[in-house]
């Protein structure tokens, strides 16, 4: 018996939205370009301004939503919630891609900022009317990303 077989779905659900939750998705996407591009110093520069502007305070601004009943899932699934989200986790990630600005990182990953900042807002104009998913819309954003860091990168990534 394979091991999928013996995993309850609901539990094999939960872990492969846990491994594409944008917060993770996103930061593993950033890690690994920088890593595979980048000399180790301005690598770790990189991710450590990252990681103290954006990926530590979403963490928590996710936790504690959830926490304090704020959010029913660290998914932000209901789109009424999401309305109490992007105040705030857009300017997370401004903060973050003004941070990759200061520290003079490589203009892709300004430019990575950006467009990752715009698709945020887009997803918070598009939620006035419907909700989309933003495990797929990061997904998909990282997915193609890594494939130009390397196909294999990016075939793991779309599976």
């Amino acid at each position: 018996m394979s091991i999928l077989a013996r995993v309850p779905l609901g539990r094999l659900a939960t872990v492969v939205s846990w491994v594409g939750h944008p917060l993770v998705f996103v930061t593993t996407c950033v890690a690994i370009v920088v890593i595979t591009q980048l000399t180790s110093r301005a690598a770790g520069a990189i991710l450590a301004a990252l990681s103290l502007s954006v990926i530590v305070p979403m963490g928590v601004l996710l936790f504690l939503g959830v926490r304090s009943g704020r959010w029913r899932d660290a998914d932000v699934s209901v789109r009424e919630e999401r309305k109490r989200f992007y105040p705030v986790a857009i300017p997370l990630l401004a903060l973050g891609t003004v941070m990759t600005w200061l520290i003079e990182a490589p203009r892709y990953i300004l430019n990575g900022g950006i467009i990752t900042l715009m698709l945020l807002v887009i997803a918070a104009i598009a939620n006035l009317r419907f909700k989309i998913s933003l495990h797929t819309l990061f997904a998909s954003y990282c997915t193609v990303i890594l494939f130009r860091v390397s196909v294999l990168c990016g075939l793991t990534a779309f599976a």
